[in-house]
């Protein structure tokens, strides 16, 4: 299989180290994907470039006319406005499209160089393999610049190379200032005026699959190509290319959007027969083909994460060295997209990299492998494809977003993924970004809604509300519908009057008038026998022969609706709409209790699958975004049995407001925090605990009070503190993320974060000894300050206030001192101005 090669090789204009925002270098990288792969514009040896093809890990390694500091360039006291800023060891390849006569340049060690080293550089140009200029090492304390002018002899491209002198890399900061070629008609070329490209030099394509038994590679170049963009209101432009079998009639349409505020792409493939006949067998479907190489020498690490299994270690941090195996599977469990792992990837060379992620409701695969030190080839799609097309029939595959970045690490990487996702993949009712909420139920005390009714959801509402916590949306989960036995047996979803006399109405209303929006629970797609769905419509069901079978008394077995069929579909999304709309209802909650591959495919026909799980994952999402139009102003929250839905897809559409069904305990909570926000700023667990360590081991940006509110015992005083500062902090959680302390989900360590907000000056941080940790204090370094602030730290327990520079948090670090097992503390900070 050909795949493309993305070499993440553009270090960036770096931003100041207290910003969190994409650079010149990564939208570069957009640009140069999107250039290839989308425009289908190749850079050639006829385009004028320059390309970065090494530089030094971790550090503001390439800045178009800045040196170190950021100030212009400066050589023996002259400030130049124009030139290429490095740390050695670098090495820039400049293209010149035509034949070139001389390059000039001052190159030398900048001079705000500080530090107790000896900085020193040794510059030297290549053409080909052969040296053919060479400027000795360069000192601090002896000769810091010099000046060239070389022949470079009629070539095409050459190298800026820059080494240090044998004696470490401390300080070794190299300027080529004012960098000119003459070409041999005379042509001036200013190096630092250049654009600057990623070296694409594979052929191949983003995508790949298999028609007719052959690879898309071995024919795609024969189907015809057709490419149009069109500028969005937002900025952003939408692509459309669409490639169409001359022979068949079979069309592959990739439909992107290029945004203009991050370096990120995303596409959604649709394959369309365009035919009178049905296709030839269309299978193996990858919307994600992708080879990515850095170049640094740092190898590569994969870091992902873990999904839900309602495991303390849900969303487990993974990172993974693609060459201890030659080949790495990586993929869903049962049909749940975030079950087992979640389709986030940040494939991470040191100083550069690209952040892969897939939007799929069903059951997707990823396969990677490693070639050389730094080189990375993956696909991924759903996981089983392999089916004929009737004419005039489409399927659509996952969604795929790209994001590149450089200049930088990893997790500098992830707060940009954070911002990207609350910029453009978190829903927005009502056109406004969601914010902290406090939610609250009753379901630990009357099993879930079973034994409850109108008067007593009042009287809870009625009860927080007497108690000053900040409740913003009243939980009704499952059981508030007629069923047999126990609320799992679903499908009839019809308000119980025995309990609700007047509906749910009388709740909502109750709770509208406080100031309180209510939520409500349910599960659609299971069905069991002997409900309205099984008994009115046994073919809308897998296994409907249970249904048609069953005998009062019998087992009832949890089946799963088929979504995919348009009847069904309607009815059900009707239903729920109407429910909505008739009790006066603000937000959706939607659960999944089975794993539905299993079904998709016993029931797949011949020549026909992954048909089922296209058809259901299509109608899923149609669902949702009819559910969202019937109740813009409304929210969707994404369930199933816990964390197990939540990809792209669902995270565009909806909020989890219970990222797991492991609940309450301290540990798991915090282990589960540190590991999704990397990915997912925006997330909710439920709250019980009445102390500091419990309390904040749940804090998150959503919050689910489970008290039971008809205690008066209960230490209010201490709830109220604690929902106090949370509410204080919650803000914090949408911004920048920072762990501080390894991951564990061990007993006998420490673990802890920070949230920054750089453009307010503020944030957190939460750190948690646990109960068989050995130790009492320790110095964290924060990060996303400015260095040449002050900030105002505060203990929000004790109000204890110190004053820090940012210069001592980011490098000594903050000392935290827990003399006691069990214990935690929160701080906040804030810059002076």
């Amino acid at each position: 299989m050909k795949t493309f090669l993305l070499l993440i090789a553009i270090a960036a204009l770096s931003c100041a180290a207290f910003a969190t925002a994409p650079n010149d270098g990564e939208f570069a990288l957009q640009k140069a994907w999107v250039d290839k792969y989308v425009n289908g514009k190749n850079p050639t040896d006829a385009e004028a470039s320059k390309t970065i093809l090494d530089n030094y890990e971790g550090m503001a390694v390439f800045l178009d006319n800045r040196g170190p500091g950021q100030g212009l360039l400066k050589l023996g006291n002259k400030e130049f406005a124009k030139g290429l800023g490095c740390h050695v060891f670098s090495k820039i390849k400049v293209k010149t499209g035509k034949k070139a006569a001389k390059f000039t340049a001052v190159v030398g060690l900048d001079d705000r160089v500080t530090g107790t080293d000896d900085g020193s550089v040794r510059p030297y140009i290549m053409v080909g393999n052969k040296i053919v200029w060479d400027g000795g090492i360069l000192r601090k304390s002896t000769k810091t610049f010099t000046e060239v002018s070389v022949d470079l002899g009629g070539a095409t491209e050459f190298l800026l190379v820059g080494d240090d002198a044998g004696d470490g890399i401390g300080n070794d900061w190299l300027d080529w200032a004012d960098p000119k070629v003459t070409l041999e008609d005379g042509t001036i070329l200013d190096v630092s005026d250049l654009p600057e490209r990623a070296s694409v030099t594979e052929s191949g394509n983003f995508f790949s699959f298999k028609y007719d038994g052959k690879d898309s590679a071995d024919f795609l170049g024969d189907w015809k190509a057709k490419r149009t963009s069109k500028k969005q209101g937002d900025g952003a432009v939408k692509h459309t290319v669409t490639y169409t079998d001359p022979a068949t009639d079979m069309e592959a349409r990739a439909d992107f959007i290029e945004y203009k505020d991050f370096p990120t792409v995303e596409w959604r493939m649709t394959f369309t027969n365009r035919g009178k006949t049905d296709s030839p067998m269309l299978a193996d479907i990858m919307p994600l083909n992708l080879t990515a190489a850095g170049t640094g020498g740092n190898g590569v690490v994969l870091h992902h994460p873990a999904g839900s299994t309602s495991g303390r270690d849900d969303y487990e941090p993974f990172a993974d060295d693609p060459a201890k195996r030659q080949t790495t599977d990586i993929t869903a469990t049962n049909g749940r997209p975030t079950e087992g792992y979640a389709p986030y990837f940040n494939i991470d060379f040191g100083n550069s990299g690209v952040i892969a992620a897939l939007g799929w409701q069903g059951q997707w695969t990823s396969r990677w492998n490693r070639s050389g030190t730094d080189c990375v080839t993956a696909a991924a799609g759903q996981e089983v494809l392999n089916t004929t097309l009737h004419p005039g029939e489409s399927i659509t595959t996952p969604r795929v977003v790209l994001q590149f970045w450089s200049g930088g690490d990893w997790i500098r990487a992830q707060n940009i993924w954070r911002r990207w996702m609350m910029a453009h993949n978190t829903p927005m009712p009502g056109g406004k970004h969601p914010v902290p909420t406090m939610e609250a139920c009753s379901s630990h005390q009357y099993a879930e809604m079973q034994k409850t009714d109108t008067e007593k959801q009042i009287m809870f509402i009625d009860r927080y509300l007497e108690e000053k916590l900040p409740l913003d949306y009243w939980w009704m989960d499952a059981g508030w519908y007629t069923y047999f036995d126990q609320w799992f047996n679903t499908g009839s979803w019809i308000v119980d009057k025995k309990r609700f006399p007047k509906g749910l109405t009388e709740i909502s209303d109750h709770a509208h008038e406080r100031g309180v929006k209510t939520l409500l629970w349910f599960e659609t797609e299971c069905v069991t026998p002997d409900t309205e769905i099984a008994n009115e419509h046994p073919e809308w069901v897998y296994g409907g022969d249970a249904c048609r079978n069953f005998k009062p008394g019998g087992p009832r077995p949890w089946l799963l609706l088929k979504l995919g069929n348009p009847e069904a579909k309607k009815w059900i999304q009707t239903r729920i709409i109407d429910i909505l709309n008739e009790n006066h209802i603000d937000l959706y909650r939607q659960d999944f209790r089975l794993g539905p591959v299993y079904d998709w495919r016993r029931e797949d026909e011949e020549n026909r699958s992954g048909m089922n799980e296209i058809r259901h994952c299509e109608a899923y999402m149609d669902m949702w975004d009819a559910i969202s139009a019937a109740r813009p102003d409304a929210f969707i929250d994404s369930c199933a049995a816990g964390g197990r839905r939540n990809e792209i897809d669902a995270m565009k559409r909806a909020v989890p407001l219970l990222r797991s069904d492991h609940i309450l305990d301290p540990i798991g909570n915090q282990s589960h925090t540190y590991g999704i926000s990397f990915w997912l700023p925006y997330h909710g667990t439920a709250a019980k605990a009445q102390d500091a360590y419990g309390f904040r081991s749940t804090m998150c940006p959503m919050q689910n009070a489970c008290y039971d509110m008809r205690d008066k015992n209960l230490d209010y005083d201490a709830m109220r503190k604690y929902f106090g500062q949370w509410k204080k902090v919650a803000p914090y959680m949408l911004c920048d993320y920072y762990p501080l302390t390894d991951y564990s989900c061990d007993d006998n360590c420490w673990i802890g974060w920070q949230y920054d907000s750089p453009e307010r000056g503020e944030g957190m941080v939460e750190m948690f000894r646990r109960e068989n940790s050995p130790f009492t204090s320790g110095n964290f370094k924060l990060r996303g300050l400015d260095p040449a602030a002050d900030y105002i730290v505060t203990d929000e327990d004790t109000g204890n206030r110190s004053k820090h520079s940012g210069k001592e948090l980011s490098e000594t670090g903050i000392e935290i001192n827990l003399p006691d097992p069990t214990s935690c503390v929160l701080f906040t900070y804030k810059k002076v101005e």
